[in-house]
């Protein structure tokens, strides 16, 4: 009885060894960019294929983070597709996602390029940088004028 309960318990370790190992190959080879280049041209294409911008932006991220400066220039120039596709996506989409998350996106996507990229990246990150679109406010109009009217030169002009 004891031996069978050793025997058991020596194939579970091994098994979860055996699995642990495999795993291990597995990530490193993911954390290792090893990613053919027609499997990142197809997995960008899957990824603009899919509805929900926050994901599509958070998947392109991912993906970019895997490209290193010592890529080939095939690679980082199709990296670099991806990343104008990113952030102009997340631009035209930063109200539909809410602009704090779309900035923190924005921040992921950035560091990402950044990795990699150079001027080319810097230049495209000022591009297509988020800004919040203004529009009239009736608070905002309010306060000018209640300003407007406590400022002595102004009130006396209104009169």
């Amino acid at each position: 009885m004891a031996s069978k309960i050793l025997t058991t318990g020596l194939a579970i370790l091994l098994l979860q060894l055996a699995v642990a190992r495999s795993s291990a190959q597995a990530l490193a080879k993911i954390e290792n960019g090893a990613i053919a280049d027609a499997n990142f041209t197809l997995i960008a294409q899957q990824i603009r294929d899919l509805k929900a911008p926050e994901f599509r932006a958070q998947l392109r991220a991912q993906l970019l983070s895997m490209i290193k400066a010592s890529d080939s220039a095939e690679r980082r120039h199709a990296a670099l597709t991806v990343g104008t596709e990113a952030l102009s996506d997340l631009r035209d989409n930063k109200d539909a996602i809410g602009l704090g998350s779309a900035s923190w996106l924005y921040e992921s996507l950035a560091a990402a390029l950044r990795k990699f990229g150079g001027d080319d990246a810097e230049a495209m990150i000022a591009r297509f940088s988020l800004t919040k679109d203004e529009v009239p406010s009736p608070g905002k109009d309010l306060m000018a004028a209640v300003k407007s009217l406590s400022d002595p030169a102004n009130a006396a002009a209104a009169q």
